[in-house]
């Protein structure tokens, strides 16, 4: 009796009926001009992270009538034919298949463009060879193994049909059996009846912007794998594909220009599809609120522009967590559904939905699925039973979803895999399936589904948790530029309001700017998972965007020099505020001799700050109690009489009297007593000393970068240890304490506590020289209060988690964290820093961390040798008790405050060409319109509470339109006596399209 596993041997042989062995090729080194070498296979090449360019000369043979292919053995590469890059090889792509219009006796010119991986061991280049393929064997080699692995009847049922057909057979013979067996499998077994659902499959291949490897590889990596889904898409006809992310498409179209067209061919003829939304699939938690609309307005215009498309799908399945105002700001994309994966790695429980309603902070619902097989599925029966037999929402939706397909280099769906989506359906195996896109899996669920469950909050991630600290440095610079970037956007459009020369906004240079900052908050980057190598690269780019948006502003100041002697002061923010600012003694100075600084004519009260090691130079802190929103004040010094004398006095005490606080350091450095005099009541737990420097050994069972586990609070260590201290300033504006501390590894944090005397704010300016290995950094402050929840900002809104929760032991948030009682609180906030805790009785920020770069082959095990995060790290955060909640005390805009101290630039006088009122709205953005001369406006809710808010110009508009996220019209907004009103529902966000009248007729109203 014939066995299968002997009739898939044999036919595995009649796959390739003829084969040409090609052993002579031309070996060089990749890039420029250099000579090659002649080598025959097989032959040994390659080492860490190369790739070396084999080159020969093919003449076609007549293959009577089948396909032609080429046969190679390559770990990752790039098949050239005549100098044009063709489809990509790989491990699971093994097989080139060869343009059928090729005429027998023509030469083409063969190029592998061959990448050994980031390994040391070499390969070995063993085969390559030219042969004849029978597509009717391998359609049957698929079926017969799909039907081996089906563990119920009707699969048996086939076999015991098909083998006889070749039993008392040479092998010879066995090509004669091919017909009659695919004429038995295509016309005599229909799906099996009444199945429940029908599982939908999507080609699709996964591709981190970076991670294992650098950009310049995912640049290559791309084309590889959308070269082989183009030559799978023309060789299998029930083949379709799925990829994501515009800036991939952007790489292949910049690098690949004829591949990119034949993607766009494609698009055009539906059978790949784009989605996904994004400019990258960003980090969930990390990006700000006005960021995750970048990324969105930035990837749907590039889709729309190159492909006419509009994505409908945020496509994010290998992100860490998911904040909570994320489906509010999908829909106002255009998005309305969602899909991820990642959130069946949860380390403690088990997610309980697949397809559900996760309903946001403001009430705004999104259709979202998370495939049950995770993210890259296999064409077999048991991920296919995976599929539907674990699908928790079976009795509610008959629609689940699973991709196939190799990602990161993998090169994407297989031609196996493509030939078993179209046979599945013949073989009576279950479940039904379906080949399909991701569109139309959402759409059918949206038609189908009944009584789907709801989700409310965010999707926390029960893993990863250290990804909110690892890599603290470009945390701090994602952050930094953030502001940065609305800063300038703010600058350049009240210039273009003020002047109407709408021509001169620095449209190209922002933009730049918002691309470098949207690629570098990629999942594996702004997180801090990538190897060692990628470091520099995300380095560039980061200073690439400095130096954009440093042009932007010196373009906007260009012939507007400072005033001499006297220096302008804005606040970028839309509120009216009492801030300090600091002025350079060689700014104002006469003569040696000290200065009163006068604000629009009026004397203000001026404290000289002396040069400290933690301080800038020595200069002169200026208070001034009512800068107006977007608008400028400008300083002029005028001399007192009085010397100059800059220099420190030293004070040895240890006990602080300002206007807010009674504050007592202890001997080692902590601060042992924290009294507000407003609230009349101590801040800390008596007995427990505030801003304690805790560490903890750190060391994950897997995924050093990733994981923080939740027992490395039974690991504590007392590393840090007081090396000095002295009180540097004391009044009457500010007191200063500067503090030093070593560790006996040789890290050294420096730091520098602020108190003043109209801000009940006490900043920590800290330097910190980091040379620790597997160790975690808080600061943590005990708080003297009981709570059930604390609250922390998440974009565009703020979100309570439970206190002391043992899965919620490290959480994500943005500029604060705040714990509250009945009648005060207290908030901790940040400049740079995201991972937050609070245990029973405390509240905690997460400094830094010391992992281990992943390993570039097994990124989970702890075997790189470097660490993540040495050296220098500057950041600053600060404490701010409260009376009230965390409402009552604005912490919204006392965090912005924080994140945005006046600034000085050389610009002629501004005064805020709108006036807003409405208690909790802010603002995220003013910029110029993506297609006209008008402003957008950006604002929202923040304290969760409903509120009717006014706009009052200080200028006629010809209209004002409500908008969506791509700033497409939606509601006309009445403009009485140059103002209008709206209401906001609670953390709702809402754009403005204003049109000032200076500018052209307005457009149709909606």
């Amino acid at each position: 009796m014939l066995d299968l596993d002997t009739l898939l041997a044999g036919l595995e042989t009649a796959l390739y009926p003829q084969r040409w062995p090609l052993t002579e090729w031309l070996r060089r080194p990749f890039g420029g001009d250099l000579e090659g070498e002649a080598v025959v296979l097989p032959v040994v090449w390659g080492g860490y992270d190369q790739t070396v360019w084999f080159s020969t000369t093919v003449a076609l043979p007549a293959p009577a009538g089948r396909p032609l292919v080429l046969r190679l053995e390559v770990p990752e590469g790039l098949v050239y034919l005549n100098g044009r890059p063709y489809q990509g090889v790989d491990v699971n792509h093994r097989v080139v298949w060869l343009p059928a219009d090729l005429e027998p006796g023509t030469v083409l010119e063969v190029g592998i463009e061959a990448y050994n991986g980031r390994r040391d061991d070499p390969h070995t280049f063993a085969l390559a060879e030219l042969a004849v393929w029978d597509a009717e064997v391998h359609r049957l080699i698929v079926a017969l193994q799909l039907l081996r692995d089906d563990p119920e009847p009707a699969g048996r049922d086939l076999l015991s049909t098909i083998l006889p057909l070749f039993a008392g057979q040479a092998t010879e013979g066995w090509q004669a059996g091919v017909p009659q067996a695919l004429s038995i499998l295509h016309g005599g077994s229909p799906e099996p009846e009444a199945q429940p659902g029908t599982v939908h499959l999507i080609g699709h291949s996964h591709i981190d912007v970076v991670w294992l490897w650098r950009l310049a590889e995912t640049r290559r990596k791309c084309a590889r794998t959308f070269s082989t889904a183009l030559r799978l898409i023309a060789h299998c006809p029930a083949f379709y594909f799925t990829q994501s992310q515009a800036q991939l498409y952007a790489l292949v179209k910049a690098d690949y220009p004829d591949l990119y067209r034949e993607i766009q061919a494609q698009v055009a003829a539906g059978r790949w599809e784009v989605e996904g939304a994004v400019w990258v699939e960003p980090d969930g938690n990390l990006p700000s609120g006005e960021s995750w609309v970048r990324q969105l307005l930035v990837g749907q215009r590039f889709f729309q522009r190159e492909f006419g498309v509009t994505c409908q799908v945020l496509w994010l399945p290998d992100t860490f967590g998911y904040h909570g105002a994320l489906p509010q700001i999908l829909r106002q994309a255009g998005v309305d559904y969602f899909c991820t994966t990642k959130l069946n790695w949860n380390d403690t429980t088990v997610f309980p939905l697949d397809t559900f309603w996760w309903e946001g902070i403001d009430g705004t619902r999104l259709l979202s699925h998370i495939p049950p097989v995770g993210l890259e599925g296999l064409m077999r029966v048991a991920d296919l039973h995976k599929s539907w037999d674990t699908y928790a929402q079976q009795a509610a939706c008959p629609h689940v979803l699973q991709t196939y397909g190799y990602g990161d280099g993998g090169g994407g769906p297989t031609l196996d895999q493509g030939v078993a989506a179209d046979l599945w359906p013949h073989l009576g195996i279950r479940p039904a399936v379906r080949v399909s896109s991701v569109r139309t899996f959402f759409q059918a669920v949206a038609a189908t589904a009944t009584d789907l469950p709801v989700w409310q909050g965010e999707l926390y991630l029960e893993k990863h948790r250290g990804t909110y600290t690892t890599h603290g440095w470009i945390k701090q610079e994602n952050r930094r530029l953030e502001r940065a970037l609305y800063t300038a956007e703010l600058l350049a459009s009240l210039w273009a309001w003020q002047t109407g020369d709408w021509d001169s906004y620095p449209t190209a240079g922002l933009a730049a700017a918002w691309e470098g900052v949207l690629l570098n908050q990629f999942h594996d980057i702004l997180p801090g998972t990538f190897i060692r190598d990628a470091y520099p690269d995300i380095q560039a780019t980061y200073a690439e965007v400095h130096a954009q948006l440093e042009q932007v502003i010196a373009d906007l100041e260009e012939n507007r020099p400072r005033p001499a002697g006297r220096c302008t002061v804005f606040n970028v923010l839309s509120w009216s505020r009492g801030d300090y600012f600091i002025l350079l003694l060689e700014d104002c100075t006469i003569d040696g001799l000290e200065c009163q600084v006068a604000g629009h004519g009026q004397p203000l009260n001026t404290q000289v700050i002396p040069a400290g090691d933690m301080s800038q130079p020595p200069g002169l802190l200026v208070y001034l109690p009512d800068v107006p929103p977007w608008s400028t004040v400008t300083l002029t010094p005028e001399p007192t009489g009085r010397p100059l004398d800059p220099a420190p006095i030293p004070l040895q005490t240890r006990v602080l009297e300002t206007p807010y606080y009674r504050l007592v350091l202890s001997e080692q450095g902590p601060i042992q007593e924290l009294w507000s005099k407003p609230l009349g009541r101590p801040v800390l737990t008596p007995g427990q000393p505030g801003n304690q420097f805790q560490t903890f050994r750190d060391v994950p069972r897997q995924w050093d970068a990733w994981d923080v586990d939740a027992d490395y609070q039974d690991q504590p260590l007392d590393l840090f240890q007081l090396a000095a201290m002295q009180v540097t300033e004391q009044g009457p504006l500010r007191w200063a304490v500067e503090q030093t501390y070593t560790t006996p590894q040789g890290s050294q944090l420096q730091q520098t506590i602020y108190l003043y005397h109209a801000s009940a704010r006490i900043d920590f300016v800290t330097t910190v020289d980091w040379h620790e290995t597997q160790v975690l950094l808080k600061a943590a402050f005990p708080i003297p209060i009981e709570a059930a929840t604390a609250t922390y900002e998440i974009p565009f809104g703020a979100l309570g988690r439970p206190v002391g929760d043992a899965v919620q032991f490290e959480v994500p948030a943005q500029g604060w964290a705040d714990l509250s009682g009945e009648t005060w609180g207290v908030a901790l906030l940040n400049t740079g820093k995201y991972g937050y805790d609070a245990p029973p009785g405390w509240l905690r920020l997460t400094l830094l961390r010391a992992p281990h770069y992943p390993h570039p082959i097994e990124p989970w095990h702890l075997t790189d040798g470097a660490r993540i995060d040495q050296g220098e790290h500057h950041f600053t955060y600060a404490l701010y008790p409260h009376a009230g909640d965390w409402r009552a005390a604005d912490l919204p805009r006392q965090a912005l405050a924080l994140h945005h101290p006046l600034v000085s630039q050389a610009l002629p006088s501004f005064h805020a060409p709108l006036r807003i009122e409405g208690e909790g709205l802010v603002v995220a953005a003013l910029k110029k319109a993506e297609d006209e001369p008008a402003l957008i406006l950006r604002l929202y809710e923040s304290h969760g509470r409903p509120v009717t808010g006014r706009i009052t110009f200080a200028q006629p508009v010809v209209d004002v339109t409500t908008c969506d996220l791509l700033e497409r019209p939606i509601e006309f907004v009445p403009v009485t006596d140059q103002a209008c009103a709206l209401t906001w529902r609670p953390f709702e966000i809402k754009s403005l399209l204003i049109r000032p009248a200076a500018t052209t007729d307005p457009v149709p109203r909606p």
